[in-house]
């Protein structure tokens, strides 16, 4: 059994695409011209995790994470549409920004298996599936959508013991 912490950083990307228009509203027969982005949520955590190993077979050992991540920073990149339907940039520093996300996403619930394989007496290869459910919202509270997330990442690596 341990507790596990340091620094989690991860990346959320989502596809967003609308129609562009002429500008003048005007209908055509002309099919809409489809534009797509790809909006990115960067959230900078610290984890708080118990941890609990379990022998396995061979070369092989298992263990299950559980905790609680905080987040101290939290940034999106990208458009999306206003509430009155505009398509907007939300990308801090960005000219005529619309602001609608909080700079700290809160907390977050974290739960992972890890399988370990035992290379040598130092090294140890990972690979480790997780979830990640948001507790509190990204938006701020003014933007009438609430937005929290729940993601599925995996884990790969290599550990080192000292």
């Amino acid at each position: 059994m341990g507790l596990k912490t340091g620094f989690n950083i991860s990346k959320v990307r989502r596809g967003f695409s609308y129609n562009e228009t002429d500008g003048m509203g005007m209908d055509t027969v002309q099919p809409p011209n489809i534009a797509s982005i790809t909006n990115t949520y960067t959230y900078v955590d610290i984890p708080l995790l118990f941890s609990y190993e379990m022998s396995g077979f061979g070369p092989f050992y298992y263990n299950l994470n559980a905790g609680i991540l905080f987040n101290m920073t939290f940034t999106g990149e990208g458009k999306f549409i206003e509430p009155n339907g505009t398509v907007v940039s939300f990308t801090r520093g960005a000219e005529n920004r619309y602001q609608a996300y909080e700079k700290q996403a809160g907390a977050a619930l974290f739960a992972s298996f890890g399988m370990h394989y035992v290379w040598n007496k130092t090294f140890d290869f990972i690979l480790e599936p997780n979830i990640k459910y948001s507790i509190g919202s990204t938006t701020i509270s003014d933007y009438p959508i609430d937005e929290k997330y729940t993601t599925i990442g995996l884990i790969t690596g290599i550990r080192y013991k000292f």
